[in-house]
């Protein structure tokens, strides 16, 4: 079966329990590669470091422990929001090397740019959960940076160096990109401290700091046009076949379910996750499943059991 009795309950929790060795494949603690040894010379199968930055990164991730709504979440699919959220699960740290590298990033990033000139979530991390609606939507989402004098808002990629080549010589970042920023931009406007430091959404600057990096190019700021609410939940992201607005009104309605559930219901658990839309199958031009998804074979297993919903 694909949920063990005693694996539902009404309590939120970590659904990440562990790592899968690339090594043996075999199920182990977040602890498993200080000590992990493979191949001919005897070496951890993964970075002790990445696995332990990522291990203090997910135990302490309380924004993405329940189904409430992210900037990021709400341009996820959310049949993958839904499983990674409320199942228990293990991941194979390879596949997630280069988010964990991101992470790595970030923090280094936070910790370093000028506290005298700008704001990250290390030096005012209560602040920078922002939190309000986005339309009819209650969304929270965790800003990287922004200037004291809050004439800018920053965020930074680290993706693979190969993306160079992808990315726009115009300086204009990825759709998704631009919209997570808009989504700060007005989340900003309705804190109280934000709209008594003189805060302006109209004027405010955003910035995607895209740090890929090729033989003659280095980061590369991204310029973001403002988009208003509508503009936003219109949006299909990464070519979605709903827009923000339905992957939202998705994730509500199974936040309602869920929450529904008698704790210890195992077959009504399996019976809603298989009830959501297949949303991510054509996002990322078809790769989402197969190349980015942590999940796909609970997935899958869902597919085989309940079939797919109409």
């Amino acid at each position: 079966m694909l949920w063990r009795a005693g694996e539902v309950d009404k309590r939120w929790r970590m659904p990440v329990v562990g790592w899968i060795c690339p090594g043996s494949r075999a199920k182990v603690p977040f602890d498993h590669f200080d000590t992990c040894e493979h191949g001919p010379r005897q070496r951890p199968a993964y970075s002790p470091f990445l696995a332990r930055l990522a291990t203090i990164k997910t135990q302490g991730d309380v924004r993405h422990s329940t189904l409430d709504l992210t900037a990021t979440g709400i341009m996820d699919c959310p049949r993958h929001i839904y499983l990674d959220r409320t199942t228990k699960y293990h991941v194979d740290p390879a596949r997630s090397a280069p988010m964990h590298r991101g992470t790595a990033l970030h923090d280094v990033a936070a910790r370093t740019l000028d506290p005298a000139i700008w704001s990250t979530e290390a030096t005012d991390p209560v602040r920078h959960d922002l939190r309000g609606t986005i339309g009819p939507f209650e969304v929270s989402a965790l800003a990287d940076a922004w200037r004291l004098d809050l004439t800018e808002i920053g965020d930074f990629k680290f993706p693979l160096d190969w993306a160079v080549k992808f990315r726009k010589k115009d300086g204009t970042p990825k759709l998704e990109h631009a919209v997570q920023l808009n989504i700060e931009r007005h989340l900003m406007a309705q804190q109280p401290w934000a709209i008594a430091a003189g805060f302006d959404p109209a004027t405010v600057r955003l910035t995607i700091w895209d740090h890929a990096l090729g033989q003659d190019e280095g980061p590369l700021a991204q310029t973001c046009d403002h988009m208003t609410v509508d503009e936003i939940l219109a949006v299909r992201p990464a070519g979605s076949l709903m827009t923000i607005a339905d992957h939202a009104s998705l994730l509500v309605d199974i936040r309602t379910a869920f929450e529904a559930l008698t704790p210890g219901d195992v077959d009504g658990q399996a019976r809603l996750a298989a009830s959501v839309p297949l949303v991510g199958q054509p996002m990322f031009s078809r790769k989402k499943c197969d190349k980015y998804c942590s999940l796909k074979e609970r997935c899958d297993e869902l597919v085989r059991q309940f079939g797919v919903p109409s």
